[in-house]
């Protein structure tokens, strides 16, 4: 990690590189019985998204964490706190680029979270929270300026997680998941300084609570 904060930009590209093949591998290895180092594999690529000044390396980081949803959809396991953790860090970043890198991630990952990949002990559910504070933070984040396709497009994630909630029979009953998600979006369309997405945030609730 300290490498790919390095200010040479090639020793830091070649660090997060390094980085992502060094999870490639790891994550290859998650198939073994007893394996549970998936968010090791992946945790130092959230460090960088922390950390690093250089937009390119953010940049380079948040496209591994994609190349290692898209490649190991099934073997992330109890890593996916990891990833979303990444995800929520750069939503948060000051470069609209990788803003809507991580907003374009994380409807894949919310669907993939979802469908409750049999064996890894982990469904979407027990990551709701953290996929709500991930979303957020992109919307919430005025990087991208006078853009607020990034912000709308995070919104629309709400509704992902609605559908995905209300197809669970084990957890749609449990108020506290629907009022985790319904109170960021009241609070959006209440407070938001942006009329445009205080008022997507309102369509997006009440789409949500007719239809859930």
């Amino acid at each position: 990690v300290s490498a790919a904060c390095s200010l040479d930009p090639y020793v830091a590209m070649f660090a997060v590189d390094s980085l992502r093949q060094l999870a490639d591998k790891l994550l290859c290895r998650s198939e073994l019985a007893g394996f549970a180092a998936q968010g090791d594999a992946i945790r130092p690529l959230g460090s960088v998204l922390r950390c690093s000044d250089s937009v390119a390396v953010r940049e380079l980081a948040i496209a591994c964490v994609a190349h290692i949803v898209d490649s190991h959809t099934e073997r992330i396991g109890g890593g996916w706190w990891a990833v979303i953790d990444a995800l929520g860090v750069a939503a948060s970043d000051s470069s609209a680029q990788v803003v809507a890198n991580s907003i374009d991630i994380m409807c894949p990952v919310f669907q993939a979270l979802y469908k409750g990949q049999p064996g890894d002990g982990l469904g979407g559910h027990e990551c709701l929270e953290e996929c709500i504070t991930a979303a957020i933070a992109a919307v919430g984040n005025m990087s991208c300026g006078e853009d607020l396709a990034p912000a709308t497009a995070a919104l629309e994630l709400f509704q992902t997680l609605c559908l995905n909630l209300a197809e669970s029979e084990s957890h749609r009953k449990s108020p506290s998941n629907w009022l985790a998600i319904f109170g960021p979006l009241a609070a959006i369309a209440r407070s938001d300084a942006r009329p445009e997405i205080a008022d997507t945030a309102a369509t997006v609730l009440f789409y949500s609570i007719t239809t859930n």
